[in-house]
């Protein structure tokens, strides 16, 4: 049976049918969907001048050279959603049927045919056979027999070449609700995340399936007789992990059709998801271990909570030594979709409900982690058993009851007591006075009695938290030993400001009084948090810091939003009703937070390369979804003290602290938190320098730009043309890498008519300036297409930049006309050294060459996607960060000295040309992307969803992507 339902789910069904213009019978059909694994090697010995030479080892088993494998390997069922990690282990390699492979080199004893021969630092027998890093990939694939998904964990331990696949979840086909028409409704998993740190692997889910899994919060401790202790009602008594914050319910759901907004869908009622987690366990000494235990031991998954809210968007966050921990949203009104879009049947995430809050939940290392519960009896469960019929186990320790980061939840005399609210009451840190922390006291506001946080903050649940982001990176003792982690995390909040702005702006900017509604757009929108904590201590109910800064007009000003200062139009209703407690700036929207960050350890400890651990990127603008933004970046600075590598280093000082974002100027009256100048640095802003009126619909077209260093200050409405999506980056030493995409004419790229290109930026002093590389050697070569902007037959432009000054952002990908535009940006550096192995001292040292850190290297790829008009069908995608049209190809290039030049696929010599050496100063040579993943023997693929992941060395690289074939020339 073929399903492949996401090639048009019943919500894009009807959106399709509706929108003018578009059939849904336009939509291509997809005839097979897996999920695919490549390897990239580059030749050491490559000499671009030298003849008969190629820049790429090619695969000697494959007849097109390339080494190409499907992961998933079941294309009549539509697979999503890949997520892929490369431990940081060696393990003897095997086939995953359980074949060894041990085969040495004819010619070299010493030289593996697959894998290495490598020195664990276990100092077992293992030394002397061939050993690989272990490639995990998670997956969400369609099931029989009722066309939804289940998440899977595929693991190969013979470098990417075959793969044991695990069936997680196992819930497509049990069912957890029914609505009240009596339709029975079955668990459905979904965009599931995955950590892999030493030979431990964590993955997470959301699923429609609420039953079984053992939550945490349901342990009851037992008495002597072994039972549980109950009360009349059966209702524990001592839980052994109390639930403090309301994870416990009963599953709900949300009925589509009972909506105006969205009942002509025909979505009917959907139930709440809840969110699972699974682990397993890799056997260092894999097929040789002589107690023949499992070489990959998976446990039972578990579920973290209960359904009673609507979870989406988890992330994962893994620390070596440390441990795991995960982030969430739950909606209690259920998941909003927003303008009627997203994948299956909800949305983004990114449209929430009031009282929407992020979760959390962490679990520990080593013992904590793999722990087996021998009391556990089979119940004959589908988790009991893998699909050979090998037992799970059940972890001994399941993550924390999930607790809540975020504050947005309601809190007053009508719910003070009500169960599921018992944080509202407790009191916490037990103080003297026995107050509950979160309901110091009451006050009055629109006739309701509001809970008054022990710090001032009213929670009469006016925002909803959405997206979050979520890092752990560990922290030593003084003596060099793990010792914890630190969380790092941070999401988008709506601003609850919406009841002041008038009606008859309707959230738009372009109604009655424009003056005026521009001024209220910047009431609503999101605003961008952060929190860092002992990831085992997390922060709860908490405010967070807000990252983004105030709006600031033309003149300077920034604008209080208080009953007691004037604003500087006169609004249509008073403020009063505003709680002083709740006053905050005014701001433009800033959502989609990301970060680039390092380990503590590889920080620069000197000032001049900035001491920056962490540097935050997010999108800001005045308008709404899909609007006009800008990239902006947040840098910070570790104080004295905080890395390992400072003198009179203090393990308790976190270097990722709110605190450490950088400021020049604090609000030293209204808000002490709130940075006014010296925080934010706009990345993708440049200066209109010519337009061309003469356009359809009257929208000016942006023809010429210029950049300046001026243009890293430049608040988000300077230039009210371009538009900047997508951003990425990352951080290594002082070396800063970032990209986005971005295009001159947002309202042309709207309707197809100009294009989303992928542009690049660099720092060597951790983020504090914007510029060559100070050591190149040889010029760093911009080029952008002129003439027809982005037209056929554009030529290309160049200059060349010395080495050190100021640099303009870097188009990369050079579009060569508007039928494709760029999606899917990436920028890759490669992981930290690996310590897996041990030195003649017996110290921990890299296993391999290709496992010590090459800091120069970096990794980019874009993909296409065909260019589509958004006017004609804005409602295909919920995320504003990728273009409407569907997925073409992948590209990616290399660089080996800190970004200053790439190596393409022309890189090198040209065989068609009798290896002829390739000319350097030929731009159109220089910008020709190597194609990762591209159409093929007739058949049109739709590929997307790219992962990359590297050795240390960057010497060659992993890549994982979904592809879907579509019908056509491919049936003939």
């Amino acid at each position: 049976m073929m399903y492949l339902k996401r090639t048009l789910t019943p919500l894009a069904a009807c959106v399709l049918a509706a929108s003018a213009g578009i059939a849904a019978a336009a939509e291509p059909e997809i005839v097979a969907s897996d999920i695919w694994l490549r390897k990239v090697i580059y030749n050491p010995y490559f000499n671009p001048l030298a003849e008969d030479q190629s820049l790429i080892v090619a695969n000697p088993d494959s007849p097109s050279g390339i080494f190409l494998k499907n992961v998933s390997h079941n294309p009549e069922y539509a697979s999503a959603k890949a997520k892929m990690n490369a431990a940081t282990i060696y393990v003897p390699a095997q086939k995953a049927d359980g074949t060894a492979l041990n085969d040495r080199d004819p010619a070299d004893p010493s030289l593996c045919l697959v894998g290495d021969l490598v020195a664990d630092a276990d100092g077992t027998a293992d030394d002397n056979v061939c050993q690989v890093q272990p490639i995990v990939v998670s997956y969400e694939e369609e099931v029989e027999p009722y066309g939804v998904s289940d998440v899977f964990l595929a693991v190969s331990l013979d470098d990417g070449a075959t793969y044991k696949r695990y069936n997680l979840s196992k819930t497509g086909d049990r069912s957890s609700f029914s609505t009240e028409d009596g339709e029975t409704k079955y668990g459905d998993s979904r965009k599931p995340v995955q950590q892999v740190k030493g030979n431990f692997i964590a993955v997470s889910w959301t699923d429609k399936f609420c039953s079984t899994g053992r939550p945490a919060y349901a342990e009851c401790t037992l008495d002597a007789n072994g039972d549980p202790i109950v009360d009349a009602d059966d209702k524990c008594i001592a839980p052994v992990y109390p639930d403090l914050y309301g994870v416990a319910g009963s599953q709900g759901s949300i009925d589509y059709d009972a909506d105006p907004e969205y009942q002509d869908l025909g979505l009917g009622e959907v139930p709440y998801s809840c969110v699972w987690a699974s682990r397993a366990t890799m056997n260092k000494l894999g097929y040789m271990d002589p107690k023949g235990a499992p070489v990959v031991q998976l446990y039972k998954s578990e579920r973290l909570t209960s359904g009673s809210r609507d979870a989406l968007q988890i992330f994962m966050g893994g620390g070596g030594g440390a441990g795991f921990a995960m982030a969430w949203q739950e909606d209690p009104d259920g998941l909003r979709l927003g303008s009627a879009a997203g994948p299956g049947d909800g949305g983004s995430g990114a449209t929430t409900n009031n009282q929407t809050d992020v979760w959390y939940s962490w679990v520990g290392w080593g013992q904590k982690f793999s722990a087996i519960d021998t009391a556990d009896v089979p119940s004959g469960d589908p988790q009991d058993t893998n699909e050979d019929g090998t037992p799970r186990v059940r972890a001994l320790y399941p993550f924390s009851v999930p607790v809540r980061i975020t504050d947005n939840a309601a809190c007053n005399e009508d719910n003070y007591l009500s169960p599921g609210r018992p944080w509202c009451a407790y009191d916490f840190d037990q103080d003297a006075e026995g107050k509950a922390d979160y309901c110091d006291h009451f006050v009055t506001v629109d006739d309701k009695n509001v809970c008054v946080a022990s710090d001032g903050r009213l929670l009469n649940g006016d925002t909803g938290a959405s997206r979050p982001n979520l890092f752990l990176q560990p922290y030593t003792d003084a003596a060099g030993n793990t010792a914890g982690a630190w969380a790092i995390l941070a999401y988008e909040e709506t601003k609850g400001l919406g009841e002041f702005v008038p009606d008859y702006c309707d959230g738009q900017i372009a109604d009655a009084d424009q003056e005026a509604c521009e001024f209220f757009a910047l009431f609503q929108g999101k605003d961008v948090y952060y929190h860092s904590f002992d990831f085992k201590k997390p922060e709860t109910i908490a405010a967070g810091l807000r990252v983004n800064g105030p709006y600031r007009d033309p003149d300077g000003h920034s604008y209080w939003l208080d009953d007691t200062v004037a604003l500087p139009y006169t609004p249509a209703q008073s403020l009063a009703n505003l709680y002083p407690a709740d006053s905050r700036y005014v701001t433009e929207n800033a959502r989609r937070i990301r970060f680039m960050l390092q380990g503590a350890g590889m920080v620069p400890t000197t000032a001049s390369t900035g001491r920056t651990p962490l540097l935050a990127l997010w999108k800001q603008g005045i308008e709404g979804k899909g609007g006009p933004s800008d990239i902006m970046l947040a840098r910070m600075s570790a104080p004295l003290g905080s890395l390992p590598a400072d003198d009179g280093y203090n393990p308790k000082l976190n270097p990722y602290a709110a605190s450490n974002f950088t400021c020049t100027a604090y609000d030293g009256v209204n808000d002490p938190a709130t940075c006014l100048a010296g925080r934010v640095t706009n990345m993708s802003a440049v200066t209109v320098e010519g337009t061309d009126e003469d356009t359809e619909g009257g929208v000016p077209k942006v023809t010429e730009w210029s950049w300046s260093l001026s243009n890293l200050l430049d608040e988000s409405y300077a230039n009210p043309y371009d538009n900047a999506i997508a951003h990425r980056g990352q951080i290594r030493g002082g070396f800063v890498v970032m990209g986005y995409s971005w295009t001159p004419n947002w309202a042309a790229a709207r309707n197809a008519n100009d294009v989303y290109n992928f542009y690049v930026r660099r720092s060597f002093d951790g983020g504090q300036t914007w510029t060559t590389d100070p050591r190149a050697k040889v010029l760093t070569q911009h080029c952008q297409r002129v003439g027809d902007i982005q037209g056929e037959g554009a030529e290309l432009e160049c200059t060349d930049y010395a080495a050190g000054v100021p640099e303009p952002p870097r188009n990369v990908s050079l579009l060569k006309n508007t039928k494709y535009t760029v999606a899917e940006p990436r920028v890759v550096s490669p992981p930290g050294t690996i310590k897996a192995c041990v030195d003649r001292r017996g110290a921990a040292a890299p296993c391999l060459r290709e496992d010590k850190l090459a800091p120069n290297v970096v990794f980019i790829s874009y993909g296409t996607a065909v260019n589509a008009d958004e006017n004609v069908n804005t409602d295909l995608s919920d995320d504003e960060d990728e273009p409407i049209g569907r997925p073409a190809d992948l590209f990616y290039a290399r660089s080996t000295n800190y970004g200053t030049t790439f190596e393409y696929s022309a890189y090198g010599v040209l065989p068609e040309d009798g290896y002829e050496p390739v000319d350097h100063s030929d731009p159109e040579v220089i910008w020709d992307w190597t194609a990762l993943a591209k159409d093929s023997g007739g058949v049109f693929s739709q590929q997307g969803e790219a992962q990359l992941r590297s050795t240390p060395a960057g010497n060659y690289f992993y890549a994982c992507w979904l592809e879907e074939d579509e019908a056509g020339d491919a049936a003939e």
